[in-house]
């Protein structure tokens, strides 16, 4: 699969429904197929990192 990078001018732009769409779509292909972090590691791992 091909991709392709997009770059907004503003990141504080609105999204359009259209963009928010292919996010979503995207995010469930990468779930799909298991690119994914639980929230508790995430969290872990921020804590070690900033030592909270």
């Amino acid at each position: 699969m091909a991709s392709t990078i997009q770059v907004r001018a503003n990141p504080y732009e609105a999204l359009t429904e259209q963009e928010i769409l292919d996010k979503l779509k995207k995010s469930r292909e990468h779930a799909a197929q298991g690119m994914y972090k639980e929230a508790a590691e995430v969290s872990r791992d921020l804590r070690g990192k900033y030592d909270l």
